[in-house]
């Protein structure tokens, strides 16, 4: 974000699984799926639908839109 002038206000992430922690913590808008495991919740600043609600795109359409 910082090589490209991209503010962690200006970021949204969605992530499901451990290897998206990192990602997570790195930007403002930060969504774990509903799907994801329980745990993994907590990293994430908001809660989206799962995959087969479409999930992504409804963050999206709400919070970027």
């Amino acid at each position: 974000m910082e090589t490209d002038n991209i503010s962690k206000e200006e970021t949204m992430v969605l992530g499901d699984y451990y290897n998206d922690i990192e990602m997570l913590a790195e930007a403002e808008y930060s969504f774990v799926m509903e799907n994801a495991p329980e745990d993994m919740k907590q990293y994430g600043k908001y809660i989206a639908a799962s995959n087969e609600e479409h999930g992504v795109l409804r963050a999206i359409l709400e919070y970027a839109l």
